[in-house]
């Protein structure tokens, strides 16, 4: 009785993945192009601004030298950006959406 219990539920473990009713469930959370929008959109309407630590390296193969560049970056939902780089050399590079600037501070 309990190998017929156990064959019964490997063969139900087996079929339940193609069933019809999981495949319907499967196709109702599928992501389709217009829901992707609509969730971007969503969430671009809630943006505020973001703010994050950076770092770029940049490295030359010629001379085998790297350097990098630490710093922040702030992005507002007015299309304002900027960038602060506070290692090695501070410097700022503002940004509006078509004009954009750079100042080194020595």
């Amino acid at each position: 009785m309990k190998r017929r219990l156990f064959l019964l539920a490997g063969i139900a473990a087996l079929i339940a993945p193609v069933s019809p009713v999981n495949a319907a469930a499967q196709n109702a959370n599928r992501a389709t192009t217009e829901s992707v929008l609509a969730m971007m959109d969503k969430s671009a309407s809630d943006f505020r601004s973001l703010t994050a630590d950076l770092e770029n390296t940049k490295y030359t193969d010629v001379v085998k030298d790297s350097s990098v560049e630490t710093g922040h970056i702030y992005v507002r939902r007015d299309q304002k950006m900027r960038i602060e780089i506070t290692k090695p050399d501070p410097g700022r590079f503002c940004a509006l959406a078509t004009t954009c600037s750079c100042t080194h501070r020595r």
